[in-house]
């Protein structure tokens, strides 16, 4: 029932009851079954004071300085004082325990008094005996105390004593209802006291909302102000910028794995038995993440960022010493700007890195071992890949700074194609594992490929994507391992000194150029061309169109001919040294195939 259902009335009612009975807001609460905040009947009962006349007599018996006059009063609390005293002399004797602090020692005249530590543990064994002393007076005792008369006798909070009596509790062989009847409590309230006194100590800037029965709530918020104030959680969860995935580490192990279903499942088991919040799945699942993201982290570019290059220049010759690649004028230049690429990747993510290093070599060259030691292994992936799969695809990407297509030759045009489209994306689309929504995520992978084959470019346009590099020895694997940090380190003095001066990590047109040269000589041959080049090789003064090409050479007359048909001789002819201008023949004008 929510308290706005009360009307003037039943508020009335309910403070006149606590009036006479003497209790408590969250007395009034358990005993009348209300579903209102204590706050609220707080407020009632200052609200409603001038309407309740304070009865006389208590509605219950009451202590004998509940009435009469100041004498009376006075000579009542004494004797209970006595009456108290002396069931507490029985109960010590009985139990044969001095109390120190009646006994406490007097310092003779000119003896120094004890230091600070030795009186420091004098009173926490004075403490010990009366909390031992307040648990007998509770459970023992031959009369009924409350823990509020025990704890006053004693000079003891109220919270002492009953954390006392759940330590007790905590050792016997005896359940709740028998220690409530002993107690004179419900065993609704004992079970609050223990799940308060369990309570670890929280920060104190902690603020958990709690129920009427002073539980903690089981909210996602509560859950967040556990996980981020408890000591427990302290330095245990990350959240990786580069793999968009939360990592874990167990308090014992210094090794971050990613979260797992078993590590949820152990946080929701900790929150209820640590803080009685019975957390759902889902809000469990919300909070490690909220507090995961209040530390991000990013392994490779704190890799890179730590690294100290020793002034030794190896990168040029990435592609000589390391990979024993095939030398020639391109070898520094492709070297420098690819390891500059896949820094940039991690420093500036989604900027244009649209080529592909691709190391051709025999089967067995350890091409994939090679690229897997200069990414370091958990940064390197070479699984089979879908392109067609859109998002899912995306998704192999994530936590990859070095990801291999190893299966670049045999693919059909179409094929090619769809890399290439691959290839130059800035950003994926997809939804991430931890996420609701489908996000733009910039781009921090680059793109390499391994190939058997001599001949494996299918299509002459858009190879300007593929630096080729040919494997003629065997790769030192070692060497990579030994030097990685320092090639990196290298790299990345390079990239940050290029920076803010017009730098680029991809080739001029001169080395283009000269990159596109290389890669002709692994294009696979069309099987139109070797019937093209003898036809040219037989003409004295080849300057033919198009047309001419596909009606002479091929027997293709323009009726027959396609549009497709077209573009494959205009690809032939470019691979075979010609390109098209409009020139004079005869009295027209029109497009024909020169020689470069």
């Amino acid at each position: 029932m929510s308290s706005t259902t009360f009307d003037d009335a039943r508020r009335l009612e309910i403070v006149r009851w606590m009036v006479e009975h003497h209790a408590s807001a969250p007395e009034a609460i358990r005993e009348l079954e209300l579903d209102v905040a204590p706050r609220t009947l707080q407020i009632w009962r200052k609200r409603y004071a001038d309407q309740i006349a304070v009865p006389e007599r208590p509605s219950r018996p009451g202590p004998p300085w509940a009435g009469g006059d100041p004498a009376s009063k006075w000579l009542a609390l004494n004797l209970l004082k006595s009456r108290l005293v002396e069931l507490l002399e029985a109960e010590l004797v009985k139990r044969e325990v001095r109390d120190p602090m009646l006994e406490e020692p007097v310092p003779e005249e000119g003896r120094p008094l004890e230091d600070d530590g030795d009186a420091m543990e004098r009173q926490a064994k004075a403490l010990e005996v009366k909390l031992e002393r307040a648990v007998a007076l509770l459970v023992e005792g031959s009369e009924a105390y409350t823990t509020k008369q025990v704890a006053a006798h004693l000079g003891l909070t109220q919270a002492q004593v009953r954390g006392a009596l759940v330590r007790w509790w905590a050792d016997q062989d005896i359940d709740a209802a028998q220690l409530a009847r002993k107690v004179g409590v419900s065993a609704a309230v004992l079970r609050k006291w223990r799940s308060r006194a369990d309570r670890p100590p929280a920060s104190e800037s902690m603020e958990l909302r709690e129920s009427a029965a002073g539980v903690p709530c089981a909210t996602f918020a509560n859950a967040c102000e556990v996980f981020k104030h408890d000591p427990w959680w302290s330095g245990r969860l990350r959240w990786c910028q580069f793999s968009s995935r939360v990592l874990y580490r167990d308090g014992a192990s210094e090794d971050w794995v990613e979260l797992r279903d078993e590590h949820e499942r152990a946080a929701e088991k900790w929150l209820a038995d640590t803080y009685r919040m019975d957390v759902s799945s889902k809000n469990v699942h919300s909070a490690l993440l909220w507090w995961a993201e209040q530390h991000p982290v990013h392994p490779v570019r704190a890799y890179l960022d730590d690294l100290l290059w020793d002034g030794i220049p190896r990168v040029d010759r990435l592609f000589l010493d390391y990979f024993v690649c095939e030398p020639d004028g391109l070898s520094a230049v492709l070297a420098r700007k690819w390891m500059i690429s896949a820094v940039a990747r991690i420093f500036e993510p989604g900027c244009q890195v649209d080529t592909m290093l691709t190391l051709a070599g025999q089967q067995g060259a350890r091409k994939s071992t090679g690229l897997a030691a200069l990414a370091g292994t958990a940064w390197f992936s070479d699984a089979a890949m879908d392109l067609r799969a859109g998002a899912d695809a995306a998704l192999l990407l994530q936590g990859r700074w070095f990801y291999e297509f190893a299966e670049l030759d045999g693919m059909r045009r179409s094929e090619v194609t769809t890399v290439k489209a691959f290839l130059t994306r800035k950003d994926d689309r997809f939804r991430a594992p931890y996420g609701h929504n489908t996000e733009s995520h910039p781009r921090q992978t680059v793109l390499v490929a391994t190939t058997n084959e001599a001949k494996f470019l299918a299509d002459s346009t858009g190879n300007r994507r593929f630096w080729v590099r040919e494997i003629v020895g065997d790769i030192d694997i070692r060497a990579i391992r030994r030097d990685r940090d320092q090639l990196w380190a290298e790299a990345v003095r390079l990239y940050r000194r290029g920076r803010g001066r017009d730098f680029h990590w991809w080739l001029t047109p001169e080395e283009q150029r000269e990159a596109d040269e290389v890669a002709a000589l692994y294009e696979q041959a069309h099987p139109w061309q070797e019937t093209i080049e003898e036809w040219l090789a037989s003409q004295v003064d080849p300057r033919p169109t198009t047309g001419e090409v596909l009606a002479n050479a091929l027997g293709k007359p323009a009726h027959a001919a396609t549009g497709p048909d077209g573009k494959r001789v205009a690809s032939i002819m470019q691979r075979l040294g010609f390109r098209n201008v409009r020139a004079r023949t005869g009295t027209s004008r029109r497009h024909v195939w020169v020689p470069r």
